[in-house]
């Protein structure tokens, strides 16, 4: 093929390389023409893409077998195959995996035609296979950088005789950038600031992440976000508050500040979208309830409405009983914080006190540990509440040894005057907190310790009291020492304001820890985020803007 020939379709038919024969020309991609060709002697379909000249000439060929060899070595479902490199009349090709599909573009168009939107199961199905396809080629040393609806391939599959629709999804063109070069690819809304300004030094796991941001918030609001841009919440109201934390730490304008990793923001997704989110195979079915099972609920919801008319006196008894207990319990805790001091004595807190400046001494005891039942506006049966994805149990005694604990966030600085205005450093994984406390001779807090520090002698629901208010603790306002009043009454501050806070205590699997208090998902807070029962499992790996620790040690 000829350089004046190189955009010429080849006739159906033509042999490649004595080796493939052209079935159908699919078009010109951003590397080059790509046709369908059929292997000639094991009869088999794949893709075969040649590279324009003024991308790579024969001499080139070296550099492609490396690039194309490194893709090949990505072995990953939702990653299309890469094959052999080869010449045809002076020009380069490679062959990859046969897909056919559409690409997530169509997919929006054909949305957009029928006045349809993406649920929030649909987008995090797709935004979960595509973030563990940008894992694998990030695992093995190759990062897209120009992720984009276009090269996005979903095709669906009927399974179980036609009773349901499976999707599948493949990411392409994971070498078109490495093999054109960063300089011939166009600016979209999709790919990072950082790799089409000043120079194009930059292209890293983080420029993935963004590319994904924006495709997951074009998913949700039918237009990628631009400039200063509104959050997903403020156009779609269907949409839970994590979504906009999510979606500002993967778009944040610096690296630095956004997720690390594909594989760390698919861990937040999955945290917040348990529900939504299958991980392993498959997508959810729709719910297919038949009339008589409808009309059905229809009954059954009127005899419970009914029925709730009529035990509204019973329920206020028992809640009556609940307020009646906890009150109860939480004198006698107060009692027994009381007998342990005063077994101290003054002079023996002191003593304690001076031991560690900068530290605040919680003496041995007991202490109610998760939630009171009456911090829920609903009838609560069993042992066990579950928002979302945070698991937080009834409230239970605990009884605790002495410990200390800093009385500020990370970096804690023991001559740090009240009234004076100091950011807590944020941006910490679980390790590296611990590796911190570690360097001071101290150790990360266990989620009890800092729960304990958080609701003081008495036992609050908020390190201050009983109450909400945050004109005494606003995270907006936050600042180290600012706000006199933002502490337990052992001592400690920011607990009810402030950034989330690392724990040594393991979260529900491997390499995940239980964080406590402050603002959910480095973008705000919510009322519940401010309780001291509050806590989040959360993946050891995984930092952003809102993540700090402090430290605790333990009395001898």
């Amino acid at each position: 093929m000829s350089t004046s020939e190189q955009y010429r379709p080849l006739d159906r038919g033509t042999i490649i390389a004595s080796r493939y024969e052209v079935e159908k020309y699919l078009g010109e991609s951003l590397i080059g023409p790509t046709y369908v060709v059929r292997h000639v002697e094991n009869h088999k379909l794949i893709a075969l893409k040649f590279i324009r000249v003024e991308f790579a000439q024969t001499d080139d060929i070296e550099r492609v077998r490396k690039i194309i060899k490194d893709a090949k070595s990505v072995n990953h479902p939702n990653v299309v195959r890469y094959g052999k490199v080869g010449e045809y009349r002076s020009q380069i090709f490679f062959t990859q995996e046969y897909f056919p599909s559409k690409n997530l573009r169509q997919e929006m168009l054909d949305k957009e035609a029928r006045s349809e939107s993406f649920s929030i199961r649909e987008v995090t199905e797709i935004a979960s296979e595509v973030l563990q396809a940008l894992t694998a080629i990030n695992t093995a040393g190759i990062c897209h950088t120009n992720l984009k609806p276009e090269n996005i391939l979903i095709r669906y599959k009927t399974t179980d005789q036609g009773a349901k629709m499976h999707r599948e999804i493949k990411i392409a063109d994971v070498v078109a950038v490495a093999i054109i070069g960063d300089s011939n690819i166009a600016e979209t809304p999709y790919r990072a600031p950082e790799c089409w300004e000043g120079g194009l030094q930059f292209r890293g796991t983080e420029s993935d992440v963004y590319s994904m941001g924006n495709i997951l918030y074009e998913l949700l609001i039918g237009k990628p976000a631009s400039g200063t841009y509104l959050s997903p919440t403020q156009l779609r109201d269907d949409l839970p508050s994590e979504v906009d934390t999510i979606i500002d730490i993967a778009l944040s304008a610096n690296p630095s500040d956004r997720y690390k990793s594909p594989e760390v923001m698919l861990d937040n997704i999955r945290t917040y979208f348990s529900e939504e989110l299958i991980v392993e195979g498959g997508t959810k079915e729709k719910d297919r309830t038949p009339m008589y099972i409808g009309v059905a609920v229809v009954i059954v919801a009127l005899i419970v409405a009914f029925s709730m008319i009529f035990n509204n006196s019973t329920n206020d008894a028992k809640n009556q009983d609940w307020l009646k207990e906890e009150r109860q319990m939480r004198d006698r805790i107060i009692k027994l914080a009381d007998k342990s001091v005063l077994q101290l004595g003054e002079d023996g807190l002191k003593e304690k006190q001076e031991k560690n400046p900068g530290m605040v001494y919680i003496p041995k005891g007991p202490v109610l540990i998760g939630s009171l039942k009456r911090e829920f506006e609903f009838q609560v049966s069993g042992e066990k509440i579950t928002l979302a994805a945070d698991g937080e149990n009834i409230a239970a005694v605990e009884r605790l040894e002495g410990y200390y604990v800093d009385r500020f966030e990370w970096p804690n600085p023991d001559t740090l005057v009240l009234g004076e205005e100091m950011k807590p450093e944020i941006g910490f994984t679980q390790e590296q907190a611990a590796g911190l406390c570690e360097k001071q001779g101290k150790r990360l807090c266990t989620s009890s310790e800092w729960e304990k520090a958080c609701k003081g002698y008495e036992n609050y629901v908020y390190s201050y009291g009983d109450s909400l208010d945050d004109e005494i603790c606003s995270y907006d306002q936050y600042r180290l020492g600012k706000d006199k009043d933002c502490k337990s009454s052992y001592g400690t501050f920011g607990m009810s304001a402030g950034p989330r806070e690392w724990t040594a205590t393991s979260g529900t699997s491997e390499n995940r820890f239980l964080t406590k208090g402050g603002a959910v998902r480095g973008m705000g807070h919510n009322e519940r985020s401010y309780r001291c029962a509050y806590q989040s499992d959360e993946s050891g790996l995984y930092s952003d803007k809102a993540l700090s620790f402090r430290c605790c040690l333990s009395d001898e």
